[in-house]
């Protein structure tokens, strides 16, 4: 077992990111968590924007390495943009060079995060230790993308039925499977639904999955006095105050947008509530189709701030199409918060329907519009959902239950392989 001189496993954590991003704030959540357990991390990223001395930066200082990295990362961007696919891909290519570093580190595990454009394909080929994934999208078992819909695509079975051979995100997929024929992974899934996505793909299904959720620390994101917090937002007191955050909101299909507007004009329609929508997280004109009692904050990238709009709040919404997890509905939930969501994705992880909040049959707007008015028209009610909630983010994803679930994990992979 490789092992610090103050006998503490030393474990070497890999991200594109630091903060900037969803992956990456999850990642950071992972990473500060662990500081509660006896074990020695640091981090290797491209971006770093904290003063924690044991994440680094790693830029290469050979100015010709650079300029390569530079044209690799343009090129990859160009291809995706003119790509008939919308989603996000990334095609694996490029690599800020680093294996090098991995291999002399003394860290007894890789654990590896949203890593693109930092590792290629063939680095992670490379990497001799023991290697952990925590799957904050689908990208590690896809070809290119980082999400997709389709239940039944390539990546999950040997099929004929296959992009032509000029995809790039079939030969990305097929360069996986090749690179990474010999290596062994365990990987974590923050959700139950991720897990069984990984566990039936081609790429993985051979490989052990965990599922151990992200954490939150419940000791900041608390529910601050109410009427302090509405007064910081100037909510009309007469109303209930109904938040949705989300970014690129228009364009992104998947955050719901168009599905909100039918449930709230559901709501109006046939319900005695007052309400206003708040909006946060979105910059620029919003295209409304029936809505009229709307409140948009903008972008929120203070967490003090954040923490004080879901103690200024009655309700969380949170109506995508697909979610991983969702970091937003642990967050709210640990502020007191009530929630509704689909039946989608992560969101029955988190969720415990008319415990802690409601679950939506999957895009029906009218299930969606019974929830929030269920919850919002007893007080009580919705007192005591956020309540339970709030117990139930202490009691399964606090940092202490989580990061013991990783140094259990470490200890595991460490147990194998020795």
């Amino acid at each position: 077992m490789n092992q610090d001189q103050m006998g503490l496993l030393e474990i070497l954590h890999l991200a594109t990111y630091e903060s900037f991003g969803g992956a990456a704030r999850a990642t950071s959540r992972i990473y500060n968590a662990l500081k509660l357990q006896p074990v020695h991390c640091q981090m290797f990223t491209m971006l770093k924007t904290s003063i924690d001395a044991s994440i680094h930066l790693k830029q290469s200082e050979d100015p010709h390495a650079n300029l390569t990295y530079i044209r690799k990362l343009l090129h990859s961007y160009h291809a995706q943009k003119d790509s008939q696919n919308q989603i996000l891909e990334s095609y694996g290519e490029v690599s800020a060079g680093i294996v090098d570093d991995i291999h002399h580190h003394q860290a007894a595990i890789v654990h590896l995060h949203w890593i693109c454009n930092f590792l290629s394909i063939d680095d992670i080929a490379k990497i001799e230790k023991p290697i952990i994934w925590t799957l904050h999208d689908m990208w590690p078992f896809s070809g290119s993308e980082h999400f997709t819909y389709e239940a039944d695509a390539y990546i999950y079975k040997h099929a004929s039925d296959v992009p032509s051979e000029d995809s790039k995100s079939y030969l990305a997929f097929m360069q996986k499977q090749e690179s990474w024929r010999g290596q062994h992974f365990h990987l974590v899934a923050p959700s139950n639904w991720m897990a069984e996505r990984a566990s039936r793909s081609i790429l993985f299904s051979n490989h052990p999955i965990s599922v151990i959720p992200l954490p939150v620390d419940e000791h900041f994101w608390t529910h601050q006095n109410r009427h302090r917090a509405r007064r910081k937002f100037n909510f009309n007191p007469d109303k209930k105050q109904i938040l949705f955050i989300g970014q690129n909101l228009i364009q992104d299909l998947n955050k719901g947008w168009d599905l909100l507007q039918q449930s709230l004009a559901q709501l109006s329609r046939h319900s005695e509530l007052e309400f206003e929508l708040v909006v946060a997280g979105h910059q620029g004109e919003l295209i409304l189709d029936s809505l009229e009692n709307i409140h948009s904050v903008g972008l929120i990238q203070d967490d003090k701030h954040l923490v004080n709009l879901y103690s200024a709040v009655d309700l969380l919404v949170m109506p995508s199409r697909l979610e991983a997890f969702s970091q937003v509905t642990l967050e709210a939930q640990s502020c007191g918060l009530p929630v509704v969501g689909f039946n989608i994705g992560g969101i029955p992880d988190i969720l415990i329907h008319q415990e802690t909040g409601w679950i939506a049959n999957p895009y029906d707007v009218d299930d969606f519009s019974r929830g929030i008015e269920w919850i919002l028209s007893e007080e009580g009610r919705s007192k005591m959902l956020g309540l339970e909630g709030r117990k139930n983010v202490i009691k399964k994803f606090s940092s202490e239950k989580v990061s013991e679930q990783y140094l259990a994990l470490y200890e595991e992979v460490l147990s194998r392989n020795s």
